[in-house]
């Protein structure tokens, strides 16, 4: 064993920089701990650190050592999970700071859509009607027979009376009518204010309805109808004539064979009705062509011919506007008053206006079989699934076109409307409420 006595070795694991000496530990003392060498290295690193800064030009330094590279601080942070947690939370409080900010301010854009309303489902019977007795309501009882006398209905061709009660009515039952001889075979339909039965007359099929009011409205419009058109119009409208007893009214309509509009509806699928809705149009446009106002639609009281027309058995909501001259707004006409109330009408707006948002809302039921729900755009009410944000509209285009001359009042006569819409529907694909 030599008798000189060997220098210690720092632990391994650990390279000392050139700068850091440690001294010799004496016999007694033994070699350095390891937080003595962890504080040495500490303080030589600290060091040099404040002497390359006193010598960088920009730091406050005035060395003469200006030309040294700049080095990195040392991160003296612990590491491992700490470190992590701390990474962690940092970011934590930048994303708070971030959410806190208030955000830039964006330039204001005017929204495609203002406003939705989605109307109550229509019944498919059933539409808006005339309502009442209300004060000055133009469908009272007490209106219509001061304007009935005042045209003298009594004097229309097919007028009749009879100074006795109606007899029992039912299927199966044989009446004679005016001098016309009726045979009923079924009963078509049973509403709370009147009963259509089918039957034949003189080796034509003929609707025989009852009612149990002494007014003969229907009788009224159908005969207005057919003095207002031309010769050749008034040819292809269905003829009527009323018999009036003590306690009924008894209308008899002579039409081709027909199919409730309702029934045809369940036999096709939504979107494949282009000759019903055309015949819908060609019915509104003869009504409002003679100054007469179709008031409501019901899927029940509207019958498609074999000719592909339709034939309203029920215009209890009808009004009369060459004589009714007082209606010269919407907010007169009692079918208007929901769609004013919604903001689809103006109280300002002209009566056969009513007609046209009522008629939107029956084609769309015919159409999709569904309640119809429209949008407040920039150049007024649409459809909302053929409003601009739906995709693929493309080939919707005349649907679009013809919901917006319905629902949007355009200053033409509602004649003109009805025309343009009937260009519109020889030209418009099968509807599909996903377009």
């Amino acid at each position: 064993m030599a008798g000189a006595t060997r220098g210690r070795q720092p632990c391994k694991g650990i390279t000392l920089p050139p700068q850091v000496k440690l001294q010799a530990p004496t016999v007694n003392e033994g070699p350095p701990s390891f937080p003595v060498v962890c504080d040495a290295l500490q303080a030589e690193i600290q060091q040099q650190r404040h002497s390359v800064q006193a010598r960088l030009p920009g730091e406050g330094g005035t060395g003469e050592d200006s030309s040294q590279p700049r080095i990195n601080q040392v991160d003296l942070r612990p590491r491992g999970k700490k470190r992590l947690a701390e990474s962690a939370d940092h970011q934590g409080v930048l994303r708070w700071r971030q959410a806190a900010a208030p955000l830039p301010l964006q330039p204001e854009e005017s929204p495609t859509i203002k406003k939705k309303i989605k109307l109550s489902p229509i019944s498919p019977g059933r539409g808006p009607r005339c309502r009442g007795p209300l004060p000055g309501d133009p469908c009272s009882g007490e209106t219509r027979r001061r304007l009935m006398d005042r045209a003298e209905v009594s004097s229309f061709p097919g007028y009749h009376t009879v100074e006795a009660p109606l007899p029992p009515v039912d299927k199966d039952t044989h009446l004679s009518l005016g001098g016309a001889e009726v045979s009923l075979y079924t009963k078509v339909q049973e509403e709370e204010g009147f009963s259509l039965f089918g039957g034949f007359s003189q080796g034509s099929r003929v609707l025989l309805k009852v009612e149990r009011s002494l007014l003969p409205w229907d009788f009224y419009v159908l005969s207005q109808l057919r003095r207002r058109q031309s010769p050749e119009d008034s040819a292809a409208l269905p003829s009527a004539r009323c018999v009036l007893f003590q306690d009924a009214c008894v209308t008899l309509y002579t039409v081709p064979s027909c199919q409730k509009l309702s029934a045809r509806l369940r036999l096709l699928p939504p979107g494949w009705l282009p000759t019903e809705v055309n015949g819908l149009l060609l019915l509104m446009r003869t009504f409002h062509s003679s100054s007469l106002l179709l008031g409501a639609l019901h899927t029940d009281s509207l019958l498609i011919t074999d000719c592909e027309s339709l034939v309203s058995v029920d215009l209890v909501s009808s009004l009369d506007l060459e004589l009714q001259t007082d209606l010269t707004s919407a907010a007169q006409v009692p079918a208007a008053l929901d769609y004013i109330q919604l903001g689809l009408l103006k109280p300002t707006d002209s009566p056969y206006q009513v007609d046209l948002v009522c008629l939107a809302e029956f084609v769309h039921l015919l159409l999709t079989k569904r309640k119809m729900t429209v949008v407040k755009e920039k150049d007024g009410w649409m459809v909302e699934k053929l409003g601009r944000s739906a995709s693929r509209l493309g080939r919707m285009w005349p649907w679009r076109k013809a919901f917006h001359l319905l629902l949007n009042p355009s200053g033409d006569s509602s004649v003109s409307v009805l025309s343009q819409l009937i260009d519109l529907v020889a030209i418009a694909p099968t509807y599909s409420y996903r377009d």
